[in-house]
């Protein structure tokens, strides 16, 4: 073989190095292609199971604070695309309460009737959950805690004791589920000023009611958030009782015009005798005179809001009982006469009233009444006082006193009716005590109860309205089990 025949044959044949890159090529091209093969699987398989497993939820929203403070608040579940109209009969919600649900596009609305219970984890399941365009069902799961209950009560200084802190009343905020006890522990004085009549709080704002010097009252809002202060300008001189709040932030209270002393000078038409002012937190603070039959104020014995909106009934002088909407100009609407006015249903729908027999529970709807006697106790039938209705069926918590005929002294309780049952909630430790008042939590899970320990040993803190006994306390007590949870030295309770 010559040289040019034997380089010819070199240069014809492949060098090991392209030899071992055209075999990596094809090894990585087969790679490649099974790998592509591999997603493509996964992918159409991913396709499949969320073809068949129907609609997932992607976010949820509530608000757990307004949801034990107010009734019809929503859990709204979000669907990752539109989902087909749900029957209430696919929901459950743990533990159970009254609700309607609803469908808006990709949304789900559950509406809860009433208020729900303070610090309790909620469980909501919706099953058979479809897209608008498929039938593939699936489940919705959400779990959610409502926050726990807080208090704000009144302690007023004891004007025995000194001056204390610069001789200011405190406006306090606790939590209620911590240890029964009056020590400092979960304890926040929010507000302090000197000689506090009363106080009522919506949202972040206290409506704070004082006594100046010369007996006349003063009203401030409070900002719990930054401490501001606004002094409400009252119509003139004046004394001021019966604050309170809306759910929808409408302040109203009932205010007299203090008379002139000797030698100053009134105009007798500006003069209010017990009328019933309201202002709009919201809105304008110069307080407006409630108007009656006739566009005429009222002259009031006593009022309260109803749960729910701005509606107020309202007791005139002469017992005529009249449902207001301090919101709006609407007529006021009569219902009837009647001697008091006790409480408003936890629901809104009824009114606790009374004639010279006993309470009764009107509803609002259609006024008709149903008598409120109290039931058997002890197998003694008890003196009835206050009474609110918590539930269906004229289920009410009440205030009752057993009076021992032998020794002539008396106990006090606090029960739940239902029916013909009772149950008792809180009653005095022992004989020398006595309950003042009592206030149900607007979600009815909780009732603080004011009580005087020893009324012989009481001692007035001597204001010049509204006094209260120096060794007031308040028990807060859960109507479930009928066990105190937190007992503060205060009086005066704000949910």
């Amino acid at each position: 073989m010559s040289d040019a025949d034997y380089s010819g044959s070199i240069a014809s044949r492949p060098s090991p190095v392209s030899r071992s890159r055209r075999r990596g090529l094809r090894s990585f091209r087969r790679r490649l292609g099974v790998t592509v093969v591999i997603l493509a699987l996964i992918c159409a398989t991913l396709v499949v199971l969320d073809h068949l497993q129907g609609p997932k939820l992607q976010a949820a929203q509530i608000d757990t604070v307004r949801a034990v403070s107010q009734p019809n608040q929503q859990l709204r579940l979000f669907a990752n695309e539109l989902i087909a109209p749900i029957r209430d009969r696919q929901v459950t919600i743990t533990p159970a309460t009254p609700f309607v649900s609803r469908v808006n596009a990709g949304a789900i609305s559950v509406q809860f009737q009433t208020r729900l219970l303070s610090g309790v984890r909620y469980s909501v399941v919706v099953r058979g959950v479809t897209s608008a365009y498929e039938q593939q069902q699936s489940t919705f799961n959400y779990s959610f805690t409502t926050d726990a209950a807080q208090l704000f009560y009144l302690d007023r200084r004891d004007p025995g004791a000194g001056t204390g802190a610069d001789g200011e009343d405190s406006i306090i905020e606790t939590g209620i589920t911590a240890a029964t006890g009056t020590g400092s522990a979960d304890r926040r004085v929010v507000y302090s000023a000197r000689h506090i009549q009363s106080f009522v709080r919506f949202g972040n704002v206290l409506a704070v009611a004082l006594i100046n010097d010369d007996h006349s009252s003063a009203l401030r809002l409070v900002a719990l958030s930054d401490k501001a202060i606004e002094n409400v300008v009252l119509p003139g001189k004046g004394q001021l009782n019966s604050l309170a709040v809306s759910d929808t932030g409408v302040l109203g209270f009932v205010y007299s015009s203090v008379l002139p002393a000797a030698g100053e000078e009134q105009d007798a038409t500006s003069r209010l005798d017990k009328t019933l002012l309201a202002l709009n937190l919201a809105g304008s603070h110069q307080p407006q005179p409630v108007l009656g039959l006739g566009n005429h104020p009222f002259q009031t014995l006593t009022w309260l809001f109803i749960p729910g909106g701005a509606a107020a009934a309202v007791l005139s002088g002469d017992n005529s009982l009249f449902v207001a909407n301090l919101g709006s100009t609407t007529p006021a609407t009569p219902l009837g006469q009647f001697s008091g006015l006790m409480s408003a249903a936890l629901d809104g729908s009824r009114l606790v009233v009374s004639d010279p027999f006993g309470p009764l529970a009107l509803d609002i709807a259609t006024r008709q009444t149903t008598r409120l006697p109290p039931n058997s106790l002890r197998g003694v039938t008890p003196y009835g006082g206050d009474v609110v209705l918590v539930g269906k069926n004229q289920t009410r918590i009440q205030e009752v006193v057993i009076l021992d005929s032998v020794t002539g002294s008396f106990t006090g309780y606090v029960v739940l009716n239902r029916g013909l049952s009772s149950k008792i909630i809180y009653q005095n430790a022992d004989q020398l005590g006595n309950i003042e008042t009592f206030r149900v939590s607007p979600n009815g899970q909780y009732v603080a109860v004011t009580v005087v320990p020893d009324v012989a040993a009481s001692v007035s803190d001597h204001y010049a309205s509204a006094p209260e006994s120096t060794s007031v306390a308040t028990m807060v007590v859960e109507v479930a089990t009928a066990r105190v949870v937190r007992t503060v030295a205060g009086f005066d309770p704000n949910w």
